[in-house]
């Protein structure tokens, strides 16, 4: 008998699993990830198994509850090491939060445990791309475009990664007015000039093709000791066409596309045409509403134009999708400072350096802040690490001097300020014209 009572409580409790279950799978597919949420975790109390907090993460996922995601998964993998969708799912939600380094751990896992799953790569591209390792990160999502090629989600994340490392490259290079009949000269020898010729005229694979072997022919750069200054210009200019010819892709595959839109609007933003810039941009949001970035970019552009009250709103809006966005809350705090709600202004740019911490502009301005706040220590301690990251620019060194001044540390405010009136001075000597 007691074995008989023991079978029917189990069947009791397998009926009611499995109606909560059902019940749970029903509110997510009508998008009430709040419903499904707590029939998950009803189920959770029935019975705790890997299966249904990988259930529940994946509803969090989808609100962008991005710290319970984290729990959800971390749980299920704690169950089950082996469940490729928790690793995977896991590092998308790190990569979120910014914490790179952690992200690229579970996604590895994820294309270790299920190396057909193609999501891995873009996602690894991705994330080698936020940890500055663009040729891993490119190689990465050159490799998940193969598997798929024509996903407008690779080819702009891999159109980006071209143009971060082309930018990088040319930000190497020293500018001097002589290099410019070289540099043209060069672009001749090596066959920039007939390739840049024929976009538009050769076929899209044969023109990757072709730069891609100019980019083999010169990457041996990266692992010289010594600078190469034309093998880094031929690189930047290769990576440079390679993103041009990337998006031109997108907008050949789907022009109405939101992908295609919002890479226009960045062209039309590099070129600083703001107004038809948030025009794309507000094409790509209508086509894509959830889309993360899309509300950055419109504040963005409202910001270049310094229009600081259209950008606030936007900003806001992104953040609702990624707390942790960088730049977003870079932009806020910016902006806040120049509206002299300096409390505001030091909580956005705080939770910018948190979220990034090698980001050197973010950390000065949060020092300005705080010592317009009268927090001179942590000011002068921000102000440090920012110098210590960019010894050049001369203005960290000025808001330094500024501090120890009214620290009462006078020999290193006129170390600083020193340090400041040298700097001008090379900046004017550079800028000078050639005699």
């Amino acid at each position: 008998m007691m074995v008989l009572a023991k079978v029917g409580r189990t069947q009791t409790t397998q009926t009611a699993l499995a109606e909560i279950l059902r019940r749970g799978e029903a509110a997510q597919l009508r998008k009430d990830f709040p419903q499904a949420a707590e029939e998950y975790r009803k189920a959770l109390k029935l019975k705790p198994s890997p299966e249904i907090y990988e259930k529940l993460g994946l509803v969090y996922f989808l609100q962008n509850s991005h710290a319970q995601a984290i729990e959800a998964f971390s749980e299920a993998l704690r169950l089950d090491p082996n469940r490729w969708g928790s690793q995977l799912f896991l590092g998308i939600e790190l990569y979120r939060m910014n914490r790179f380094q952690e992200a690229l751990t579970h996604i590895r896992t994820a294309l270790q445990l299920n190396p057909r799953q193609n999501d891995s790569r873009y996602w690894l591209g991705l994330t080698y791309d936020a940890l500055g390792d663009y040729q891993q990160g490119i190689g990465y999502l050159r490799s998940a475009l193969e598997n798929d090629p024509k996903n407008l989600d690779i080819l702009y994340a891999l159109a980006e990664a071209y143009l971060d490392l082309s930018t990088i490259l040319a930000n190497r290079l020293d500018a001097h007015p002589e290099d410019h009949k070289r540099r043209e000269a060069l672009e001749e020898r090596v066959g920039i000039k007939k390739l840049v010729a024929s976009r538009g005229v050769e076929p899209w694979e044969q023109l990757v093709s072709a730069w891609r072997r100019m980019e083999d022919a010169h990457k041996e750069v990266f692992k010289a000791p010594q600078t190469d200054e034309d093998a880094l210009f031929v690189l930047s200019r290769v990576y440079g066409e390679l993103a041009q010819l990337t998006a031109d892709r997108v907008r050949e595959l789907e022009p109405d596309s939101y992908r295609a839109h919002q890479l226009l609007g960045e062209a039309f933003e590099g070129k600083e045409d703001y107004e038809s810039a948030l025009e794309e941009y507000r094409k790509a949001l209508r086509l894509s509403p959830e889309a993360p970035g899309l509300h950055y970019s419109i504040g963005h552009a409202y910001w270049q134009m310094k229009r600081f009250d259209e950008a606030i709103p936007e900003m806001d809006k992104e953040l609702v999708l990624n707390p942790n966005h960088a730049s977003a809350n870079y932009a806020l705090g910016h902006i806040y400072l120049y509206k002299r709600e300096v409390p505001k202004a030091a909580h956005y740019l705080q939770v910018a350096v948190e979220a990034k911490p090698d980001f050197v502009e973010a950390r000065k301005q949060w020092g300005k802040a705080l010592s317009l706040l009268h927090d001179d220590q942590k000011a002068a301690q921000q102000l440090e690490l920012a110098a210590a990251a960019d010894p050049q620019d001369d203005s960290v060194h000025y808001l330094l001097a500024g501090v120890y001044r009214k620290m009462g540390l006078e020999d290193k405010a006129q170390r600083e300020l020193g340090i400041f009136d040298e700097l001008r001075r090379q900046k004017h000597r550079h800028n000078e014209p050639p005699e």
